[in-house]
């Protein structure tokens, strides 16, 4: 009996193995009186009675071998599937995305009149002139309540004049959050304002379109403007915190108001098609948006490619060969971010999961990476200004000093990688719980990710552990007058005749191939 029902179980899940289209079955003709179960294959067609034939022609052992080897392939196709899907939406997927929008583009000015015309239709001449008046309500009596503000704040919104030369960056850095602060609350107030006579003076039928006027064309827009003048100070040269000129600086607020000034548009534009009548998908408006967006993020790094250098070498003249080659080589990177998320989008389109778009990854992702260079400049800022001051005097001294400051600046630069990774991550939505469901495209982004993450960490142990053993090292050489010009290594043979310092070079050693294993 037990015998019949191990059958039973067999024959069932060598069923369900091919009514799924997991096994490629083959006739069987057997040749010898030994079954070799490394050639074994089911029956074409599995029917229960040739199920049951195979398997009263096999072992225990050999049934095992078979439903294993059945589930190797199963998986194995499954794998090669989703390898060949991933790739399919990578190249032609993608590709085809990009036809498809080709293809509408003369129906796109057509669809897009037709919603300007069903927008107008529906209001009727007397409608859309009260929508408008409404609009201009909102906006002035949000832009009343900022003038308001901003004259309470008067102070905090403007910096002083003159820098006093006394100025430590600390004190540069807490004038510019203040100013921040005030100009971020003041267009929170413009949109609160705004938001508050939408919803409580505007009547019901006129407020989707008016309440998305305010936060994306003018509060989106104008939060970038704080943001790139906390970095760029155009008028301010002396609280500048990255290294650029004027010219650049001011140039660099301007671009980045209209840059997020489309991103704003893009989002409204399409809201206001949808809701006229025109989905996206019948003229892919998206795709040039989209389009329009990263070109012109590729053309504004290549015109200022020059500045992008200077402001990835810094100010502090000391830049290692490794620094200069990557300060250079930014805006190619910078084109290259911008036409990968581009292409980015078209991979995700080509899946489908258009959901996940709808956040605006790829442009919070390639806003990060673009603002690499404000980011370096500031951690060598912060180093150059805040890190301990030299201990001793001579040569050893000054060397450690210097290896100092470029292990700080290492570290955080690791720093603010590891968030940054974390950020990316974050926006294409990569949580433990989703990696743990993804598809064999995710599991790769995953995977990169989880690997770029263990390297940082790596990374950034491998340079405190160095930071403190080449410190102390240092103090033990420069109190023991030990000059690495002469080499004077002493009778004890380590350095300066110190036996902790022929110790610490040792230590450092293990501990670093500790940490790389």
């Amino acid at each position: 009996m037990r015998h019949f029902t191990h059958l039973a179980q067999v024959l069932a899940i060598l069923c369900a193995l091919a009514l799924g289209g997991i096994a490629n079955a083959q006739s069987l003709i057997p040749t010898t009186s030994t079954t070799d179960t490394a050639t074994t294959t089911l029956p074409d067609p599995l029917t229960p009675e040739a199920a049951n034939a195979l398997i009263s022609r096999l072992s225990d052992s050999e049934v095992r071998a078979l439903l294993l080897d059945q589930l190797d392939t199963q998986t194995t196709d499954q794998e090669d599937a989703e390898v060949s899907q991933l790739f399919y939406h990578v190249t032609s997927g993608a590709v085809r995305t990009i036809t498809l929008s080709i293809e509408k583009l003369p129906i796109l000015f057509t669809e897009q009149a037709k919603a300007f015309s069903n927008f107008a239709n529906f209001l009727g001449p007397d409608g859309l002139a009260r929508t408008f008046g409404l609009l201009l309500l909102a906006i002035g009596g949000g832009a009343a309540a900022e003038l308001l503000f901003r004259r309470i704040t008067r102070s905090w919104l403007t910096l002083p004049q003159h820098m006093p030369e006394d100025t430590t960056l600390t004190q540069n850095v807490v004038l510019l959050a203040k100013r921040l602060t005030s100009e971020v609350v003041a267009v929170g107030v413009f949109v609160l304002a705004a938001y508050f006579i939408t919803y409580y003076v505007v009547p019901p039928f006129y407020r989707p379109f008016i309440g998305a006027v305010g936060p994306l064309l003018i509060g989106l827009p104008r939060l970038a403007v704080a943001v790139s003048r906390f970095l760029m100070a155009p008028n301010n040269p002396a609280y500048r915190i990255v290294h650029a000129t004027d010219e650049t600086a001011r140039a660099m607020v301007f671009h980045m108001f209209w840059f997020v000034f489309l991103i704003g548009f893009s989002t409204f534009i399409i809201r206001f098609n949808a809701a006229n009548g025109v989905p996206m998908g019948e003229t892919r408006l998206g795709f040039w948006l989209n389009l329009g967006i990263h070109l012109y993020a590729a053309i504004v790094i290549w015109r200022y490619r020059e500045a992008s250098v200077i402001m990835m070498r810094g100010a502090d003249p000391d830049v290692s060969p490794i620094e200069a080659r990557i300060a250079r080589a930014f805006p190619i990177f910078g084109v290259i971010v911008a036409i990968g998320t581009w292409w980015l989008v078209h991979i995700v389109a080509s899946t489908g999961n258009l959901a996940l778009l709808a956040s605006s990854p790829h442009y919070k992702t390639m806003g990060i990476l673009l603002f690499a260079p404000a980011m370096d400049t500031l951690i060598r800022g912060l180093v150059r200004h805040l890190a301990p001051p030299m201990t001793g005097e001579g040569p050893v001294a000054e060397r450690a000093y210097a290896s100092t400051k470029r292990s700080y600046i290492r570290i955080g630069r690791v720093i603010v990688f590891g968030l940054v990774l974390i950020s990316i991550a974050g926006f294409w939505g990569m949580t433990p719980s989703s990696i743990a469901s993804a598809g064999v495209g995710e599991r790769f982004a995953s995977r990169v990710i989880e690997f770029l993450m263990i390297m940082s960490i790596g990374y950034l142990v491998y340079e405190v552990v160095s930071l403190i053993i080449n410190r102390k090292l240092a103090a033990e050489q420069t109190s023991a007058g030990y000059d690495p010009d002469t080499e004077d290594t002493g009778d004890g043979g380590g350095a300066g005749g110190s036996r902790l310092s022929t110790v610490l070079p040792l230590i450092l050693g293990v501990a670093r191939a500790t940490i790389v294993v």
